[in-house]
């Protein structure tokens, strides 16, 4: 049964607690069929994909192999299991929200499991506190300076992008190329 919505109807986003009306939901800032606001939407967007997959594209490693899911509405887990797939494809479709929107990502690390792999893709999925990168990478072990050089150089077997680097963040945006880039087309 399909509550009707009223002016004096009060509506809760499930995942922070604000309160929406009427109003709010003809604007697109709530949505009563998953009970959740644009807001939260947009932070699932520009959250992990660790964290949610939500409003994602998915993510090609080198050899053009699916290395992070994102939205596939042809994958059984979108198209009959996931009450966010309506919203979600307007997400990725770039008509809601915009931070990933139909961005392509392709990781230039041929080991799409490997630290360098995975620190390169946190910076390019949102942005990192690079203290917290540091943080990570020593303890995977790894050498902090050897994976911030990698991540500020832009470029790594034919891959490129750019770095953004503002007060004490590090974001990744793909640019292009690499041996996976002919699968970007299919």
């Amino acid at each position: 049964m399909v509550k009707k919505v009223t002016s004096s109807t009060i509506l809760e986003c499930v995942r922070c607690g604000t309160r929406f009306g009427e109003q709010d939901v003809r604007e697109l800032c709530y949505f009563p069929s998953t009970q959740v606001c644009l807001h939260c939407y947009e932070l699932g967007q520009s959250s992990s994909y660790a964290l949610w997959c939500f409003g994602k594209s998915n993510v090609l490693g080198p050899a053009g192999s699916i290395s992070e899911y994102g939205f596939n509405l042809d994958a059984k887990a979108c198209r009959d299991e996931c009450p966010d797939r309506k919203i979600c494809a307007l997400f990725v479709s770039g008509v809601l929200g915009g931070a990933m929107g139909n961005r392509k990502v392709v990781c230039p690390f041929r080991q799409d499991q490997s630290m360098t792999a995975k620190a390169w893709m946190m910076c390019a999925t949102k942005a990192v506190m690079i203290e917290e990168l540091v943080r990570w990478v020593g303890r995977q072990g790894g050498d902090p300076g050897r994976i911030l050089r990698i991540m500020r150089s832009g470029k790594r077997y034919d891959v490129r992008w750019l770095v953004d680097e503002q007060i004490g963040f590090l974001k990744i945006t793909y640019q292009g190329g690499g041996v996976a880039a002919k699968h970007l087309s299919t």
